[in-house]
């Protein structure tokens, strides 16, 4: 009898296996550490809160206190 396993790619780590989440919490500071949604990846992840452009038209962000965890764990194939 032949069986087939396969990994689900369309799904994250944590998707597939939701006691991981937990284990991963556990390493970070108390109400510190956030699972970032594909929407806060490339800002709230690199503590991104906002910006503004300076005299030279070019744009500053601002950012968020450097105390702040982030778990982004996206699936392997969007």
């Amino acid at each position: 009898m032949i069986c087939y396993q396969f990994v689900d790619l369309g799904k994250s780590a944590l998707e597939r296996h939701p006691p991981l989440l937990d284990w991963i919490m556990s390493w970070g500071p108390e109400g510190q550490t956030e699972v970032l949604e594909p929407e806060g990846w490339f800002e709230t992840g690199h503590g991104i809160t906002g910006g503004e452009l300076d005299n030279n038209n070019v744009w500053i962000p601002t950012h968020n206190p450097s105390n702040q965890c982030f778990i982004w764990a996206p699936p392997l194939q969007m």
